[in-house]
């Protein structure tokens, strides 16, 4: 029985009756209004960042991970207006751009600045932390990374990619040695538990039977056991590739090969990898459109896989092909690309002009409909693409605003800022919708059973359950509506 559901008792819990008022379309009345502070009873409208070169961070603002050469910064960004809010932390990317200081200390932002964000207001990012691999929690008033897991086996000091599974679960990619087989690495996914602060392999390496990840630099969860690898070839492996991997049947396959070229990765059978890495043929792993540089990274997009494309035969340009699971078949939605005959093709905005030109590095779905896409450098643009009306707008444009310095960075890190955990379809309200989420969620209960929706947006307190205390926050925040 849900807790605002009638118990036939003569005294009705608090919960029902405010329940019954939303039900029937109203405002929950009487409850405390949103707090100024995130605590596990309440709601943030806006967190204010007090300390030196100071910026405001904004419930739905954008937060993108940018980074040229070893240097890394987080940055914030209002994707409706396109106001720059500022540095949140990390290193400004050169001496002398505005702010000139590097902003927090502690961990070291990653050269891959992978982030995710939870309904609580948390950022964590991928760093480096004592020369290993960490994730790192972001203090959005001071810029200070705290590294709350790390040491993972890895290849590299640093981590890569993040992927949000719940409110209190992480997914990483790393690489992983061969023990059999010195100087042989294998990409692999790690799962990272906020909860106990630590981690576990579930995917890769010699876990996994198949094609082998050859370096894991994007991960999009199909399911809590599910995932779509966007693949960077490494080690003898090589052209793009994007994989699948199950954890619960220990096996990963390839899903789209977007190359005119055979492709080279290792295999595993039988818990042993192959003496070389073997070639996959394209043809047997999707047609379409094609390019001859980088295809790694990718995002569920209105249930569908997006994978970003990228060129360099006629310059550096990309676009966004959307993926057919079944067959790996592929359809430019965005930007552009090459055929088979390695010619341009292109899908432009219909309000773009002629000398329109696009290169995204990393992709986001933004509740409104629109993919927000980061580019590379030089280009450093922020962009906001609707594919229903199929028109453009520059949300934030780096290189103007760091003018005439120049900006030199490349945005390889998108995850949206929320601090009103009752806001669960994140539209910018807390209403009635979010309600209906709320009940589904509260039916389901456990963050850990199939049928809960990913990430697990209604656990508001992040314990792995949607119960009676997450419903206890839910009411403040329906009750102050808006979330600022």
């Amino acid at each position: 029985m849900f807790p605002w559901e009638p118990s036939g008792n003569p005294g009705e819990s608090q919960a029902a009756g405010i329940a019954r008022v939303g039900a029937a379309g109203g405002k929950i009345a009487g409850t405390a209004q949103c707090m100024k502070s995130w605590t596990l009873g309440g709601c943030l409208c806006a967190t204010v960042v007090t300390a030196a070169n100071a910026q405001v961070l904004h419930h739905r603002d954008l937060l993108i991970g940018f980074s040229s050469g070893t240097q890394s910064g987080i940055y914030a960004v209002d994707p409706i207006s396109g106001t720059i809010r500022g540095l949140v932390s990390g290193s400004s990317m050169k001496s002398g751009w505005p702010p000139s200081a590097p902003r927090g200390s502690g961990a070291v932002l990653s050269t891959q600045p992978s982030l995710v964000t939870t309904r609580s207001g948390g950022i964590y990012v991928a760093a480096t932390s004592s020369s290993k691999p960490a994730l790192a929690g972001v203090d959005s008033e001071t810029g200070n990374r705290s590294a709350v897991i790390g040491g993972w086996p890895s290849y590299y000091s640093e981590a890569g990619a993040l992927a949000l599974l719940d409110q209190r679960t992480i997914v990483a990619g790393s690489l992983v040695g061969v023990p059999q087989k010195p100087g042989t690495y294998l990409g692999a996914l790690f799962q990272m538990s906020l909860a106990s602060n630590s981690y576990e392999q579930i995917a890769g390496g010699l876990m996994s039977e198949g094609p082998a990840f050859a370096s894991p630099m994007s991960i999009a969860p199909i399911s809590r056991s599910s995932f779509y690898v966007g693949d960077y070839p490494s080690f003898g492996a090589s052209g793009p590739a994007v994989l699948k991997t199950s954890v619960q049947t220990h096996t990963t396959t390839i899903t789209t090969i977007p190359s005119s070229q055979p492709i080279l990765r290792s295999t595993v059978t039988g818990g042993n990898v192959s003496s070389s890495p073997v070639p996959f043929l394209p043809a047997n792993y999707g047609s379409g459109p094609v390019c001859d540089s980088s295809a790694y990274r990718l995002a569920i997009v209105d249930g569908s896989l997006a994978v970003c494309v990228n060129s360099q035969l006629f310059g550096y340009t990309g676009g966004i092909v959307n993926v057919d699971d079944a067959d790996g078949g592929r359809s430019l939605t965005y930007g552009f690309a090459l055929d088979a005959q390695n010619q341009t093709v292109s899908s432009l905005p219909l309000n773009a002009s002629d000398t329109f030109t696009t290169d995204p590095s990393t992709i986001l779905p933004y509740p409104n409909g629109e993919i927000i896409i980061a580019e590379w450098y030089p280009l450093s643009r922020i962009i906001a693409f609707n594919p229903s009306t199929r028109l453009y707008r520059v949300v934030a444009d780096f290189s103007t605003y760091y003018a005439p310095a120049g900006f030199g960075g490349s945005g390889k890190g998108l995850a949206i800022y929320t601090n009103c955990p009752a806001d669960i379809n994140l539209d910018g309200v807390a209403d009635d919708s979010d309600f209906s989420e709320f009940v589904v969620a509260y039916d389901i209960l456990d963050c850990a059973d199939a049928a809960m929706p990913l990430p697990c947006p209604s656990d508001l307190n992040a314990d792995g359950l949607v119960d009676d205390s997450d419903f206890s926050i839910f009411v403040v925040g329906y009750d102050a509506l808006l979330c600022e």
